[in-house]
This record gives C-alpha cells, sequence and structure tokens, in this order.
C-alpha cells in the first residue's frame, strides 16, 4: 500500500482551532504552503518538506505555519518529506496538511 499523497507549494494546511486570547479566539484557518524544495518537483509544484513556511488567512497572530511532521524514511534535500495528513505548527495551535498530489504518494 502506498504512502500518504506527497504535499506540494500551494497546497493548504487546516488548523481547527488557531488561538491567540483576541475575542474572535480560537477559530478556524486555512492556508497555502509558500515554501518548498529548490530542485525537486511534484506534478511541476516544489516538494513540501518538514520545516517549509505556509501562511493562512483569518488570523490575529502572524498567519503563518511550518510543516512539523513527515516521512520517517523519505528525504527531500535531507529534510523529511511532508505529506497529506502531516502535522503542521500554525501560530496559534496545530493542524494537518488536508491537500497533497493525486498521483505521487510518499511512504514512511
Amino acid at each position: 500500500m502506498p504512502g500518504p499523497p506527497q504535499s506540494r507549494l500551494g497546497d493548504k494546511s487546516l488548523v481547527p482551532a488557531d488561538a491567540h486570547g483576541c475575542p474572535a479566539c480560537p477559530h478556524t484557518c486555512v492556508g497555502p504552503a509558500v515554501g518548498g524544495s529548490p530542485d525537486v518537483m511534484v506534478n511541476g509544484r516544489p516538494a513540501l518538506r518538514v520545516s517549509d513556511p505556509g501562511v493562512h488567512a483569518g488570523c490575529c497572530g502572524p498567519n503563518t505555519w511550518t510543516a512539523q511532521a513527515g516521512s520517517g524514511t523519505v528525504f527531500i534535500n535531507s529534510l523529511a518529506a511532508h505529506r497529506l495528513g502531516d502535522a503542521d505548527a500554525h501560530c496559534g495551535g496545530m493542524g494537518k496538511m488536508i491537500e497533497g498530489s493525486g498521483d505521487v504518494f510518499t511512504g514512511g
């Protein structure tokens, strides 16, 4: 059985409860990855790796997230591959990737 779909530049992460202590918190935030591999492409887009950044809207904080978890066996530029369902640290809580390639799967 193949692993989860590989996530790419522009794929989105979701945090179900982003909180910064403002009156609107906690709230859901969704946003795309804005960084990825400089030389490994998946479907013509840079592959995501642990530590790659993202942004999200609808937040009362810095509107950012960072890829936190990934494959234990597949590495891209010496960083673990980041895939659909892998954990992300949003500026106000933990989320996960909700998009990935339809035909590239990364094991581990």
